[in-house]
């Protein structure tokens, strides 16, 4: 994986100075540090935990807030800096651009407390039956239909998909799918073969195993009560 990535980085120009694997952690990292100061850090997510799935809660969250949210929607304030319309080349060389003040401050004064008490609150009350989220536009929409089990909806302006595929809503957990979206390289068969037997990998398929049974057996006792 190190090497891929360090292929593909150095096929747009930066030269990578090192890397450095993290298998031991309990969401294997890699880090790779650039030549030009800048590093990339690459999380390997199980199926209790994903980074980009949480960061977009939480981004949710902070946007949502009324009356004063925490975050403006950049996507909305600063089109030219974020965007999914924007090449990936244009985001790469702003990375090395001077740093440009987004000129926005909140008028939200909770206390960081606060805001974490009310993030329980918030999605403890979120009917992921009937609404979607959308990063892009810092909202929710309602949903067009409703088929099978309840799945929340989290879409990121930069996927066609949400990044939440099996994040069921009654216990708020995921299968793992996020990493299914990836496109397919030689070096993902060669990674998940020689990784088959780590320590991390067989506590997700453990945890992946006990989460199954737990849904199943939900749905056993549901189909029980409506019987």
């Amino acid at each position: 994986m190190s090497k891929l990535i360090t292929r593909e980085v150095e096929n747009l120009g930066i030269p990578v100075d090192s890397c450095v694997v993290l298998h031991q952690l309990r969401v294997p990292l890699l880090i790779i540090h650039l030549k030009n100061g800048q590093s990339i850090d690459v999380q390997f997510p199980d199926d209790q935990f994903q980074a980009i799935r949480n960061t977009n809660l939480i981004r949710h969250y902070v946007q949502a807030l009324t009356p004063w949210p925490v975050m403006p929607v950049l996507c909305k304030t600063h089109a030219n800096l974020v965007g999914a319309q924007i090449p990936i080349d244009d985001v790469v060389s702003l990375l090395d651009s001077p740093h440009v003040s987004i000129e926005w401050n909140s008028h939200n004064q909770m206390s960081v407390s606060e805001l974490a008490v009310r993030f329980v609150d918030y999605y403890s009350n979120f009917d992921t039956s009937q609404h979607v989220i959308y990063i892009e536009k810092g909202l929710t929409s309602r949903r067009r239909q409703v088929s099978g089990e309840v799945h929340l909806l989290l879409v990121d302006p930069y996927s066609r998909m949400t990044v939440c595929v099996n994040l069921y809503a009654d216990v708020v957990d995921t299968s793992g799918q996020f990493l299914d979206s990836f496109p397919t390289f030689p070096e993902a068969s060669l990674f998940r073969t020689q990784t088959k037997w780590q320590s991390w990998r067989v506590y997700s398929r453990e945890r992946k195993v006990v989460v199954d049974k737990r849904m199943q057996d939900q749905s056993s006792e549901a189909e029980l009560q409506d019987s």
